[in-house]
């Protein structure tokens, strides 16, 4: 059992998301970037990249909560698609076998679980980010995280 008092969204999450084989990550108060406390306050987190790195296992108070996108700790991988685009998120969406969906400030990230390496690229059209796919090096906030920007949570779309 944990002897963390659950403090923030990654430390009411974090076990769980280790139990079904992703990595948790800690995200810095109102921003969308892995940091961790250090000597009381929240920097940078370092390597976060790195499959091998081993998940923070201490309380990260008003920590958000991510998950490290591709190869995850079983060998299977984890893709999010961000979809920013209304029209290429519901064809996306018609076309591809996802379980799980969350909503930010805009668009769709749909997440699927992969046997094989899935390169990280941006989709533009005209200068405009249409889709982003986020694999090894990458990663993504997920609820129950307040959005930087909005000040509210994080949802899950299905």
């Amino acid at each position: 059992m944990d002897s963390i008092t659950a403090t923030s969204a990654y430390d009411s999450n974090r076990l769980g998301l280790v139990a079904n084989g992703y990595h948790p990550l800690p995200i810095g108060p109102g921003s969308k970037k892995p940091m961790v406390i250090v000597n009381g306050e929240y920097r940078d987190m370092v390597a976060w990249q790195d499959p091998s790195r081993r998940v923070i296992e201490t309380s990260q108070p008003g920590a958000g909560l991510g998950v490290r996108t591709g190869r995850q700790r079983d060998g299977t991988y984890l893709i999010a698609i961000d979809l920013d685009d209304d029209a290429v998120a519901i064809a996306a969406m018609d076309l591809l076998p996802f379980a799980v969906a969350k909503i930010g400030r805009r668009g769709n990230t749909i997440f699927l679980q992969s046997d094989k390496p899935i390169r990280s690229r941006n989709f533009l059209v005209n200068g405009a980010m249409k889709a982003q796919i986020l694999s090894d090096g990458r990663q993504t906030v997920i609820p129950p995280s307040i959005h930087p920007d909005t000040k509210r949570p994080y949802s899950w779309e299905t």
